[in-house]
């Protein structure tokens, strides 16, 4: 006797969210962080290659500057409205001019999180897959690379130009 068996299989699907939730960076602009990198800068005929460390405190910020071997070392305090001071050891005096002489510390604090300074005019030239270039004071600002660090996307190259100097921030490290 042959007994016939008819199995119906049903097969539901389900969709699983695999993305991670990005945190806004504005809200990181309330909390403390601090970064670990690399800055080299080529200015006219000068290039400087040093390590630096910016801790922000809320309004509150400290950049320190380091060149080879540490001998030549900056220390940069401000907050919101600008530099209150400028620490350097004797042989700093060609890093404290270029960066004097060439890049606002204001628009900088915004541009190591990947966003434009609000306080000042800036033009957006292309947004693409997260990637960010835009014009800010003369300067162009191009995020290459990001990393996710406690569900925020933060630069990790960033590269900025104008007409005499080349910039470029390397972001070893992070800490939120």
């Amino acid at each position: 006797m042959w007994f016939g068996i008819i199995c119906l299989v049903s097969i539901s699907g389900c969709a699983i969210n695999t993305y991670n939730t990005v945190k806004s960076l504005d809200q990181l602009n309330q909390k403390s962080w601090e970064i670990d990198g690399r800055i080299f800068l080529q200015y006219k005929d000068d290039v400087v290659n040093a390590k630096f460390t910016w801790a922000q405190h809320r309004e509150d910020f400290e950049c320190i500057i380091s060149g080879p071997f540490g001998l030549e070392k900056i220390v940069i305090k401000g907050d919101s409205f600008g530099t209150t001071e400028i620490m350097s050891s004797d042989h700093a005096t060609d890093i404290k001019t270029i960066l004097g002489q060439e890049i606002s510390i204001l628009d900088l604090k915004y541009w190591l999180l990947g966003k434009v300074n609000p306080s000042s005019m800036s033009i957006i030239i292309s947004q693409i897959d997260g990637y960010k270039e835009f014009r800010q004071n003369n300067w162009t600002v191009k995020i290459n690379k990001y990393q996710n660090i406690d569900s925020y996307d933060l630069p990790k190259n960033i590269q900025a130009r104008n007409t005499t100097s080349n910039l470029r921030i390397i972001i070893d490290k992070w800490r939120l």
